[in-house]
């Protein structure tokens, strides 16, 4: 049997996977910002896995920066009876287990009972968490092209469980999330976001030429 993916262009696939990621939506129930999708279609078909993304927010505390997160796929269950836990927390707020991580006051009595109980983790939880740290040279040394071609370079904040979060825009002090902002405040922020997603664009240029480069030869 012919490969049918295999005859279509790259144009063809790359507006394919778009079209996909555009459905995508968050354990908020949230559909896909559209400053992100394309270069989240675009990191996926260059091979790296992507978990969550968000294409930047002005709220009335704060600025939340573009970024795109990269992991392996299939995470498994972290905890140990981590499972159980969510099922009681969704059943008593009336959310999905998934969105128990995600919506207050559901979240806080879950890590409040994950810490509160001293949760251990699971050997395929650190087993899935060995493969980010593979992933995450693989990203850096891809990304190094990158690093001469904008003057603003994204950040790169490796966590715990995670491989990667590729963060647009400067980082924000953490004190500075906790005070309601003024008007005059959020207007120099929503600003600030403005050029913030100007360096998704310039990074989704970049993966949009690795793409297509790919494999041309």
């Amino acid at each position: 049997m012919e490969n049918f993916e295999a005859k279509k262009t790259k144009e063809e696939l790359l507006r394919d996977k778009i079209e996909e990621v555009s459905k995508y939506g968050d354990g908020r129930g949230q559909e896909m910002d559209a400053e992100v999708i394309e270069a989240v279609a675009l990191m996926n078909l260059l091979g790296f896995n992507t978990s969550s993304s968000c294409g930047g927010h002005v709220d009335q505390w704060n600025i939340r920066n573009p970024y795109i997160r990269v992991a392996a796929p299939d995470k498994p269950m972290e905890y140990v009876g981590e499972r159980l836990l969510k099922k009681i927390i969704s059943k008593k707020y009336s959310i999905t287990d998934r969105q128990v991580e995600y919506r207050e006051p559901a979240e806080k009595e879950y890590w409040h009972g994950i810490k509160g109980n001293n949760y251990k983790r699971t050997n395929e939880w650190q087993e899935w968490d060995k493969k980010n740290e593979i992933l995450y040279d693989e990203l850096m040394e891809f990304l190094e092209e990158y690093r001469g071609l904008s003057e603003k370079q994204p950040n790169f904040h490796r966590r715990h469980g995670l491989a990667v979060d590729v963060v647009f825009g400067e980082d924000v002090p953490t004190d500075q999330r906790k005070k309601r902002l003024t008007a005059d405040e959020k207007e120099i922020l929503e600003r600030k976001l403005g050029s913030f997603q100007e360096e998704v664009k310039l990074f989704t240029e970049f993966l949009k030429k690795k793409y297509f480069e790919e494999n041309s030869a």
